[in-house]
């Protein structure tokens, strides 16, 4: 707690960690069906560490700075699709027995909100920088031949594992009656790399009876 020469609070400080585990419980990529995608980890577990410092300036801004980084575990795939060639796009027609070693994924946050900045009117702002590091891929087909045939392929596959991705997200909301709350959102993409650039405009009317 931070106060003023008058003894007058003026703002508080509160530092943040949390440690999590992420299951993979989401649909996994099946190797034998075209356009398959995973909706999870695709199989494999991680453990999140994250912290956050936070200032709110009491009545006026709530501010914070955070990251936090995320570590999967290894994971052996005994159908893998990997191109035999770097020029190959798209479906791969050839499997082969694969070790998967993630690489760590990491993210960062600055973000601020103001309640009531202006009469009944609140605002946030929130900028996240968010990234993969490169997999580690390892064939693990007993055929000497056939190891040779995917190197190239899985140097490929490493290479695109790797993204990161520059987001912005902010919003207004407005308290039109004790009754009535209306809102507006807006999240864009900013910069990055192997991610998809979308946008997103939301807006909120809210009525409470």
């Amino acid at each position: 707690m931070f106060r003023d020469n008058d003894g007058n609070d003026v703002a508080t400080l509160a530092p943040s960690v949390s440690v999590g585990i992420w299951l993979p419980t989401g649909k996994k990529l099946d190797h034998d069906k075209p356009f398959s995608i995973a909706s999870g980890n695709d199989g494999h577990t991680g453990v999140c560490v994250e912290g956050a410092l936070n200032i709110d300036f009491h009545q006026t801004i709530l501010a914070s700075v955070g990251g936090g980084l995320t570590s999967f575990n290894d994971k052996v795939f005994d159908k893998f699709r990997v191109p035999n060639h770097r020029l190959q796009n798209g479906f791969y027609p050839w499997t082969t027995k694969v070790k998967r070693d993630p690489g760590h994924s990491w993210f960062a946050h600055a973000s601020m909100r103001s309640i009531h900045f202006i009469p009944d009117t609140s605002f946030y702002f929130d900028y996240s920088y968010s990234a993969h590091q490169q997999d580690t891929l390892t064939c693990e087909d007993v055929s000497a031949p056939r190891q040779t045939l995917f190197t190239e392929g899985l140097k490929l596959l490493e290479e695109r594992s790797i993204w990161n991705c520059h987001e912005l997200h902010c919003g207004i909301m407005y308290e039109a009656s004790p009754n009535m709350e209306m809102g507006l959102a807006f999240h864009t993409h900013i910069g990055g790399e192997m991610t998809y650039r979308t946008k997103t405009l939301n807006g909120t009317v809210r009525f409470l009876f």
